[in-house]
């Protein structure tokens, strides 16, 4: 049973690692907006029937201090659930940059153990009005409980682009490189293309289609919601 956690927590990181990006693998510098609570939600299923769902409602606890609490639980995976609480701090703002920093654990509410912990750093660079890029390095401290709970590091780093169609749609590309990945596809970087509709101040809609987003190879499907109040 271990070996069967460990290996889907595992495979789970690298989307999940990402999730201040709501659904997207590469965050931004930014935060979330002052007083507002936000509710980021999204479903990934992958065309090995892979059902994944995950919540992350945020919140600006401090001044350029944004507090967050993601959970996703597979259903496909004998019901996992896994907690990733994190703190996101944007250290520089201007017209043209955005730059953040957050480090966070990953915790298996499922046979309660931490797995690893986690710090990156995300910049948002301003094109012009209709286009933002999105700069992400970061890594991770995994816990292997197949060689006797040593730590293994993986670095992460990604690119991605936030192009404004029209005012209310939004086209996101974005690839991402893990060095080390568990399983299967370590020097394959994965890559997510979605459109992202601004329906009003407090709903945001996404659909993406993503391949090897978590090193198995596999095409991912996914659909999020954001509320903001």
């Amino acid at each position: 049973m271990k070996k069967f956690i460990f290996t889907f927590l595992t495979l789970l990181l690298l989307p999940s690692l990402t999730f201040a990006a709501g659904a997207y693998l590469v965050d931004d510098g930014g935060i979330v907006n002052e007083k507002k609570i936000q509710i980021e939600s999204w479903y990934n299923r992958s065309n090995s029937n892979e059902n994944i769902f995950v919540t992350d409602p945020a919140y600006q606890l401090l001044e350029n201090a944004e507090f967050s609490m993601q959970e996703t639980y597979d259903a496909s995976a004998k019901n996992i659930n896994t907690l990733w609480p994190q703190v996101k701090y944007m250290w520089h703002k201007d017209d043209n940059i955005s730059a953040a920093t957050t480090v966070g654990i990953n915790y298996s509410s499922t046979d309660q153990k931490a797995y690893g912990n986690y710090g990156y750093s995300s910049n948002t660079l301003k094109i012009n009005d209709a286009l933002n890029v999105n700069l992400y390095v970061g890594w991770q401290n995994w816990r292997n409980i197949f060689r006797n709970d040593k730590t293994i590091t993986f670095l992460n780093y990604g690119a991605g682009a936030d192009w404004h169609l029209t005012k209310k749609l939004s086209f996101i590309p974005e690839i991402f490189q893990t060095n080390g990945t568990y399983k299967t596809g370590p020097n394959r970087p994965a890559t997510q293309f979605g459109l992202r509709y601004i329906a009003n101040d407090n709903l945001i809609l996404d659909t993406i289609y993503g391949h090897n987003i978590n090193g198995n190879n596999q095409n991912w499907l996914t659909l999020g919601v954001t509320l903001v109040f």
